[in-house]
């Protein structure tokens, strides 16, 4: 199965930060926040269609998210917005600062065929029994 390693950068959007406002158990928002931006070249390594399920995975954790080829990301690094999907691969260590490092950590992405990615909800409810 093709994988690639990428450094994941986390950060706001426009369209996370609208899809707030409305409501985080929105389908707007969900669609904002639960997709991973490749460079199309590591994108295209995956074998995969616009939009298809992948699993990203860290050190810390691991997600299904919908994927998406993007000239704005640089080969080798990788995007998500700020989100619950997003918080599943960082670590809850702050190191003194206050604040995890939601930036510059090397995941794995590989295609998911025939899984599916969970909803807001069922997020939520498996990062509560953590």
């Amino acid at each position: 199965m093709n994988e690639v390693v990428v450094t994941l950068i986390s950060a706001r959007t426009i369209e996370q930060g609208i899809g707030l406002e409305i409501g985080k158990t929105s389908e707007q928002y969900q669609n904002s926040v639960s997709v991973i931006e490749l460079n199309p070249s590591d994108f295209e390594s995956l074998e995969i269609s616009e939009g298809e399920t992948v699993e990203v995975e860290s050190d810390y954790g691991s997600v299904l998210v919908k994927c998406r080829s993007s000239q704005d990301v640089p080969k080798g690094r990788a995007f998500m917005p700020y989100g619950p999907w997003a918080n599943k691969l960082f670590s809850s260590s702050t190191r003194c600062s206050g604040m995890p490092q939601l930036k510059g950590i090397k995941v794995r992405v590989k295609a998911a065929k025939g899984l599916k990615m969970p909803s807001i909800v069922e997020l939520i409810d498996e990062l509560r029994r953590l």
